[in-house]
């Protein structure tokens, strides 16, 4: 459309400022317009500005509430654990910010800092990417979990330190020999160390099971 030659202009209601085809301007019923989303950010809420082609008659709506974080590397935020997770660098460490709920995969060589959080689900430390895994979990609260609190498969090593496991819902038989907690099978005996870590059983369907760290682990 042809330029607006009278910039602000008060109409009615509903009522648009539209170029015609002679290069006129006319007053027309109902106004065209774009859409244009602006996303939420961890700092400010998420909307949606319409703005007319014709007249640039403008409104806002559809807003979003800003993100929540998670978790944190240094001073980046993010939604998600496994989101921190999957940008994390060797080294790093991911400090979790609220509690947090569903299972996560760890790959990378870095620490995992509950800072008192509340956990719940299975963090899954994997060796399919990176055979030689170096992982620690620490100050994490892992809680009303139906599986594992953290599970390894072979990886080079693993520190859980300063946890707690507590309130599970699996029930014992389901657990590899009866038992419940941390599943640290095939990691390095040698090198996986827990320490100043409970494992209590709390729930109805443990009653009969002994709340110990299952597998290989030395400390």
């Amino acid at each position: 459309a042809n330029e607006n030659p009278y910039g602000e202009v008060q109409l009615a209601e509903g009522k648009c400022l539209k170029s015609g085809d002679d290069g006129m301007w006319n007053v027309v019923e109902g106004h065209t317009y774009e859409s244009v989303v602006t996303a939420p950010t961890f700092d400010a809420q998420g909307y949606t500005t319409h703005t007319c082609t014709e007249c640039g008659h403008r409104y806002v709506d559809s807003y979003t509430d800003m993100l929540v974080p998670v978790a944190m590397i240094g001073e980046t935020k993010y939604t998600t654990l496994q989101a921190a997770i999957n940008a994390a660098k060797a080294g790093d460490t991911i400090v979790l910010v609220a509690n947090v709920t569903g299972n996560v995969t760890i790959s990378k060589n870095i620490t995992i800092d509950g800072d008192g959080k509340n956990y719940t689900g299975t963090m899954y430390v994997d060796n399919s990417v990176n055979k030689n895994v170096v992982a620690t979990i620490k100050n994490v609260n892992f809680v009303n979990g139906d599986a594992y609190a953290i599970k390894t498969n072979s990886i080079k090593s693993i520190t859980v330190e300063n946890c707690t496991v507590s309130d599970s819902t699996i029930s014992a038989k389901d657990c590899v020999a009866g038992v419940m907690g941390l599943s640290l099978n095939g990691a390095v005996a040698t090198n996986n160390t827990v320490k100043e870590t409970a494992i209590t059983a709390t729930h109805e369907n443990w009653k009969n099971s002994a709340a110990v760290v299952v597998g290989t682990m030395a400390g």
